[in-house]
């Protein structure tokens, strides 16, 4: 860990989070003008290496409706095979496991063994049987196609 990396992991300890969060969230869904749009769709895109190709819609009214944007129909074809894991969203596969009754593992800093029937994630409840994944948010830059 180099010493930037560590004061901003500790600088973000203190720091209202939450606050933070909603502040942003609403900031998101705040209406823009083209020009800015455009602006900060195009600085965001060099950035992270997106390909606007893919999309079906060239300009957004917001940064969420952008972060949340639908590719064009044919983009990105669903591989046909059944042994092949879909994720809804660009990432990177960070780790991979099979889980049974006794497995635990840490999500968000919190102890966790499986999903509800609700889709929220319980604290330290016996898991079902199966196969879990981790992945953090990523362009499809470098990352690899079947």
């Amino acid at each position: 860990m180099t010493a930037l990396s560590f004061a901003a992991a500790q600088l973000l300890r203190v720091l209202p989070r939450e606050k933070i969060s909603r502040a942003m969230g609403r900031l998101a869904d705040k209406r823009w003008p083209q020009p800015v749009g455009r602006t900060v769709v195009d600085a965001y895109c060099k950035l992270y290496g997106i390909d606007l190709d893919d999309y079906a819609q060239r300009d957004w009214p917001s940064f969420d409706s952008f972060f949340t944007r639908s590719l064009r129909n044919g983009a990105r074809p669903l591989a046909p095979a059944e042994d092949v894991a879909v994720s809804p969203a660009d990432g990177r596969l960070e780790s991979l496991s099979r889980i049974d009754d006794a497995s635990t593992f840490l999500v968000k800093g919190a102890l966790t063994a499986r999903t509800s029937s609700s889709g929220k994630m319980r604290r330290a409840s016996p898991a079902a049987p199966g196969a879990w994944c981790t992945s953090r948010p990523a362009t499809i830059t470098g990352c690899t196609r079947r």
